[in-house]
């Protein structure tokens, strides 16, 4: 049988404003009335799917893991989405119920499943969507991460999806996520794009898990597919901060206590001072109230506090007169620790956030996600000893001697660049990719223009994440519920 589907109407979104308002200042609101239902047959299949925005879910499609994959939506794109999958004799499938029996072999129905899903999940969305708008959005999810670039109100629906392998063990990628058949993953999106009228383009750009491949891509679209609707209702950029981007917002919604982190440490080695104030801003002088003995680790940690928007103090007493190694790394660990008190539990936060960075010729993206998952990845290619070469490493050095003496540790190494970066990920108990989009200079000096677009883009997108989205009234965006265990 071919697919067939209807739909009903559905209350929509709507933007609030007056005459003298500007779109990145527009409040939502939402209408009263049912959510929008549809529905989608596929061979002895139907799916009926219903959404509303800012609802709660419910999924019974047959297939666990496509449930949870769909329920992304709920906690990603705060839209609640009640999905049912019955066949044509009556029978309906259950909640955290396999509906072959947990059977690998036996499974009349599940390309059909995936369909009639598909097609439903997109066609009720349809009806969210009140004009164009597109946008683009990255996901981690531990070693995974997945873009997603979409285009809604396209002229003609089309798809392209780069997800495969589907992780490395064994070495062709894995076939089952449980009772979820991975190859069945573009059929469920394919069919979703052509019923919402959409452009999709999902990409795995990194990934050696079958289960956060599809679980990151999954929140790649439902962020994306926010972003756009809001892009929609409030005007301006809501998905991954283009670099150069001014991005523009409403007036920013005050969290409900002072976040605020605090420590003071003394070891052998260092003694250290930092304080992190999430909701004070940053100072206008970029290496203000930031001190650690190592010239371009105050630039880097300037550079990531200009970007972020919010202020912290940094002071560091350090052994460089050894090397720059126990300075580099005590602050970067302290930070972190600053960073994970001052978000406390993320109740109400955005959670994630991407955003491109340049400097000169090098331009990088960053992926974070205040996960509780700790993770850190790059791919920057750091072939000099000291961060900008040797002439500005020793440069450095006569600048922190005195009496025409040499002080080593004045310089910051670049092994120890990608420890600042981890050990601040770790610490704040975060998920993050950092990835180079270009490095078109590869001279003598081009890893400063990597340290600093890095840290120009893990800021950015930094401060994506620890905004306040009041629609989310103060709940987690997580599936799980919390983000604290």
């Amino acid at each position: 049988m071919p697919p067939q589907h209807d739909d009903a109407p559905i209350a929509s979104l709507t933007a609030a404003t007056n005459e003298n308002e500007s779109p990145a200042s527009k409040t939502l609101q939402l209408a009263t009335t049912s959510p929008f239902s549809s529905f989608f047959t596929s061979g002895s299949v139907t799916a009926t799917c219903s959404v509303i925005e800012f609802g709660k879910s419910h999924h019974a499609t047959g297939i666990c893991f496509l449930d949870h994959m769909v329920d992304q939506l709920t906690s990603h794109a705060q839209i609640g989405v009640t999905m049912r999958v019955s066949t044509l004799d009556g029978v309906s499938h259950q909640p955290h119920t396999d509906y072959a029996g947990g059977s690998l072999t036996d499974r009349p129905h599940d390309k059909d499943i995936f369909t009639a899903c598909g097609a439903a999940l997109g066609s009720a969305l349809k009806h969210l969507v009140h004009g164009s708008s597109d946008s683009v959005f990255c996901c981690p999810l531990d070693e995974a991460f997945a873009e997603a670039r979409l285009t809604l109100s396209a002229h003609t629906p089309s798809y392209l999806c780069e997800l495969a392998p589907y992780g490395n063990m064994p070495r062709q990628g894995r076939r089952w996520i449980g009772c979820y058949r991975c190859a069945l993953t573009p059929v469920f999106f394919e069919h979703l794009v052509q019923t919402l009228g959409a452009s999709l383009e999902l990409r795995k750009m990194r990934g050696h898990n079958a289960h956060h491949i599809v679980e990151s891509s999954f929140k790649a679209f439902a962020r994306v597919f926010r972003s756009c609707l809001d892009g929609v209702t409030m005007g301006g950029s809501h998905g991954c901060v283009m670099a150069g981007e001014k991005r523009l917002r409403g007036d920013p919604v005050v969290a409900t206590s002072h976040r605020v982190g605090s420590r003071s440490r003394s070891t052998k080695e260092t003694t250290i001072e930092v304080r992190v104030d999430l909701d004070s801003p940053a100072p206008a002088a970029l290496t203000d109230s930031i001190f650690t003995g190592v010239e371009l680790m105050d630039l880097v940690l300037g550079e990531l506090r200009h970007a972020a928007g919010f202020h912290f103090h940094v002071h560091c007493d350090g052994d460089i007169y050894i090397d720059d190694h126990h300075t580099v790394e005590d602050v970067a660990i302290t930070m972190g620790q600053c960073l994970n008190v001052a978000l406390g539990d993320k109740a109400g936060l955005a959670r994630m956030g991407c955003a491109e960075a340049t400097s000169n010729a090098a331009t990088l993206r960053c992926v974070v996600d205040l996960s509780n998952r700790p993770y850190f990845e790059w791919d920057l290619p750091l072939d000099e000893e000291y961060v900008g070469g040797d002439e500005e490493g020793f440069a450095a050095m006569r600048r922190g001697g005195e009496n025409g003496t040499m002080l080593c540790g004045s310089a910051l190494t670049c092994e120890m660049l990608q420890h600042v970066f981890e050990s601040l990920t770790i610490e704040m108990r975060a998920t993050v990719h950092i990835e180079v989009l270009e490095d078109n200079d590869n001279g003598e000096g081009h890893t400063k223009d990597l340290a600093i677009a890095s840290a120009r883009a893990y800021g950015t997108a930094l401060r994506e994440c620890v905004r306040v989205d009041a629609r989310r009234a103060g709940k987690v965006a997580s599936s799980k519920g919390t983000l604290s265990v």
